[in-house]
């Protein structure tokens, strides 16, 4: 079974809730792929530091929230 739901990944509560439908509705997640992810390109003297850490947020430490 493939299972589509998406998700608000910079918010913890969206995520949260995202598994608690999952586990509702297949009792148990054998497997979860997450395919969130941001960029923002701009010369490395011009990124902002906010879409830095907005990136950081999103690609790296939402992969391990649950």
């Amino acid at each position: 079974i493939v299972h589509h739901d998406p998700a608000d990944m910079s918010e913890p509560a969206a995520i949260a809730a995202m598994m608690q439908r999952a586990l509702h509705e297949f009792g148990s997640i054998d497997l979860l792929v997450n395919n969130a992810g941001i960029q923002h390109v701009a010369p490395v003297d011009k990124f902002p530091v906010d879409k830095w850490n907005a990136i950081l947020a999103i690609n790296l430490a939402r992969q391990r929230l649950r």
